[in-house]
């Protein structure tokens, strides 16, 4: 009985520890070499790092920081606020860039690159992910407009849904739990 009952807490107690070391992946954006001044249209590139357990997207507008296909940032000016303080945008407010987010955490985001093949984003996300440690997996897809990934990185999971629209395709990549 001893045996059955220790035998079943120390499952219990495994399957916890392994549920909390997966923690969701979460975002950082670091806009260090984007300057979110520039009011107008302007061309951005994107490039990844690892900062600790979370992906760092480097928003950058110089292709010299990524292979990944250009995209169109557009900043919004500045506004003020109710106690007449000025307020500058951040990269949630950038125009092209959607953010996701949970609990305070950037837990996703998706761009848009124009004028662009699907292979051609695909084998750019795949290789820039590949470079900071991440394995990949491609998944099925419903459809031929939709190429879906998996990307893992010591108990890090990403999925990413690459979207033909047109002649442009839409990058998400959202954090997740790892299995």
């Amino acid at each position: 009985m001893k045996r059955a009952l220790f035998t079943t807490l120390g499952l219990a107690a495994f399957v916890f520890a392994a549920a909390a070391s997966a923690a969701p992946a979460t975002f950082v954006f670091n806009t260090s070499g984007f300057n979110l001044a520039d009011y107008t249209a302007t061309t951005g590139y994107i490039g990844f790092a690892m900062d600790g357990s979370a992906v760092q997207v480097n928003l950058a507008s110089s292709a010299s920081t990524s292979a990944i296909p250009a995209i169109t940032l557009w900043v919004p000016g500045s506004t003020t606020n109710s106690m007449g303080q000025t307020v500058y945008p951040g990269v949630a407010d950038l125009g092209d860039v959607t953010v996701t987010g949970n609990g305070g955490q950037t837990t996703g985001f998706t761009v848009l690159h124009e004028n662009v093949s699907l292979d051609a984003v695909v084998n750019a996300y795949v290789q820039a992910l590949q470079g900071i440690g991440f394995t990949s997996a491609e998944q099925s897809s419903p459809t031929d407009n939709l190429v879906i990934y998996t990307f893992t990185n010591n108990g890090t999971e990403l999925r990413a849904v690459f979207h033909r629209e047109g002649v442009n395709v839409s990058a998400h990549l959202q954090g997740a739990a790892s299995a």
